[in-house]
């Protein structure tokens, strides 16, 4: 015979509804009237028209009906092309950031993952070309004064780029007042 299946998280509710409807005690649960009481009475309805059986769907595990697995097998088989169609629009969109592509399918009726268009980006040869280059952090710690009028304050720029064989620029900034004020600039190769 062929089941229709009503899946419910919490077991005990699903088990109650499976042995005395609301119905027999005027549609009200420990004295209190049931929310949605119309939906209900749908519900009633149908399942006595046909057969019904009552599944705990648990949250911690995956379901291992024979509907579950196909399920997943159909899934396994889409994410290769959600892969494909992203591509497309990372293609066609000028090589912009994962949401973008995500935003370009959705305006043309198309749901892919986000996880799908970051693969993409990720992967994309053009995008990883004009990506920014990371620079390195501070090699040292660089102690700066807290506030005005301070006695010295130090920064530093750098590395410069390769053909200047790595100079770092030292700025040392001296006692800030109105009338007197110096500051240096040191040029150090690495």
């Amino acid at each position: 015979a062929l089941h229709q299946w009503l899946c419910t998280r919490p077991f005990p509710w699903g088990a109650g509804c499976g042995r005395t409807p609301p119905k027999s005690k005027g549609w009200e649960l420990a004295g209190r009237s049931l929310w949605g009481t119309a939906l209900w009475q749908q519900l009633l309805h149908y399942a006595q028209r046909v057969p019904l059986a009552v599944r705990h769907v648990d949250a911690h595990t995956k379901a291992q009906t024979s509907e579950a697995h196909w399920n997943a097998t159909a899934d396994d088989m889409t994410r290769g092309e959600a892969v494909q169609l992203a591509e497309r629009y990372h293609m066609e969109g000028g090589h912009r950031g994962a949401r973008a592509i995500q935003y370009a399918a959705l305006r043309q009726g198309t749901s892919l993952p986000l996880a799908a268009c970051r693969t993409v980006r990720a992967g994309c040869p053009i995008c990883s070309r004009l990506a920014p280059i990371a620079l390195p952090g501070p090699i040292c710690r660089i102690y700066r004064a807290v506030g005005p009028c301070q006695d010295w304050q130090v920064d530093y720029v750098g590395p410069l780029p390769q053909e200047r064989h790595h100079v770092w620029g030292f700025v040392c900034l001296g006692p800030c007042t109105v009338c007197f004020r110096y500051s240096y600039v040191f040029l150090s190769s690495c």
